[in-house]
């Protein structure tokens, strides 16, 4: 089984009200983005992952982030759409993948993802052909 991770990553964070995208925000002193793509550098399971990223950023994204940290397993970093349906597109196109492979679709901004639901997620989709991922909504109070 061959696993390709697309990670969006091409949006603008503009409710965050900061000068730099969400993406490119520190946590725990490292990029949020850098933190979601070593889950996956580091799993044995995925052997290659593209970023999607806003166009004007791509370099940014590639010396300031791949290069920078050594991402090994990224073999690209594409342009985004207007929408993030959009970008799943872009990275899809991007894919060089064969019958029997699996494409997981992680958000970049997500990184707190449990290495076991990767497993899961992985082992399901082999299973069953496609597999999603859910949590239950919480309400906002205001």
């Amino acid at each position: 089984m061959n696993a390709t991770v697309l990670v969006p990553a091409a949006g603008t964070g503009s409710r965050m009200g900061t000068g730099l995208n969400k993406q490119y925000l520190q946590l725990a002193g490292l990029p949020i983005l850098i933190h979601t793509l070593l889950l996956f550098e580091k799993h044995p399971a995925v052997q290659q992952i593209i970023v999607i990223s806003p166009q004007q950023e791509i370099s940014y994204c590639r010396r300031e982030v791949v290069e920078r940290f050594g991402l090994r397993k990224v073999l690209a970093v594409v342009a985004g759409g207007a929408e993030r349906q959009d970008s799943v597109r872009q990275g899809l196109q991007a894919c060089p993948g064969s019958d029997g492979d699996i494409v997981l679709i992680h958000d970049g901004v997500r990184p707190l993802l449990p290495v076991e639901l990767i497993d899961q997620v992985l082992a399901r989709a082999a299973e069953v052909g496609g597999c999603v991922v859910g949590v239950p909504v919480k309400d906002t109070i205001k």
